[in-house]
């Protein structure tokens, strides 16, 4: 019997907890885009720009946002393009594994439409963002958005730091929400 190396996920079906820093190592590593950035930039930066642009004061949602590509360890972050190509057979697969994870998470499935509509918002929100600065040499004192935005943008090129971000991030908005 062959044994999977320690540093892979298990496959979402075997798991019994969350194992948040090893989520987090991998977005840290996946990069968005193809990897056809200038510049590393991972999944799990743009999951922190997404929980930024919702609510501070709703740390549930906050933490929805933060969670809403965590499928990608598993099946990988694809290209619209290809993403169409394919997309019954990958939403059911994403719907599925968001479906796990948040049971993980939250001891629950359920998640109100009007939060999982707020979270496409903000998704779609952080990639019309990122078209617009990943590889813009500024000083952010431009950007329409929030200081927390673009300290998140500011801070992308390091997967290391994007995990230690992104499990920092996920066990304070964990907390907050009360989960």
């Amino acid at each position: 019997m062959r044994t999977r190396p320690a540093w892979m996920l298990p496959p979402i079906d075997e798991l019994t907890e969350f194992p948040a820093s090893d989520i987090a190592r991998h977005l840290g590593n996946l990069c968005r885009y193809a990897g056809g950035t200038p510049q590393h930039y991972s999944v799990a930066r743009h999951s922190l720009l997404v929980m930024h642009l919702l609510p501070a004061q709703n740390p549930g949602l906050r933490l929805l946002g933060l969670l809403h590509d965590v499928h990608e360890c598993w099946i990988g972050d694809l290209l619209r393009p290809a993403k169409a190509r394919v997309k019954l057979a990958i939403d059911d697969l994403e719907r599925e594994y968001d479906q796990r994870i948040r049971q993980l998470v939250f001891g629950t499935e359920y998640v109100p439409d009007a939060y999982l509509k707020a979270v496409a918002d903000a998704d779609t929100l952080a990639c019309s963002i990122e078209m617009e600065w990943i590889g813009k040499d500024t000083d952010w004192s431009d950007f329409p958005h929030s200081f927390d935005c673009a300290m998140t943008l500011a801070a992308m090129g390091d997967p290391l730091r994007d995990a230690f971000d992104w499990a920092f991030m996920y066990r304070a908005v964990r907390r907050r929400a009360c989960v």
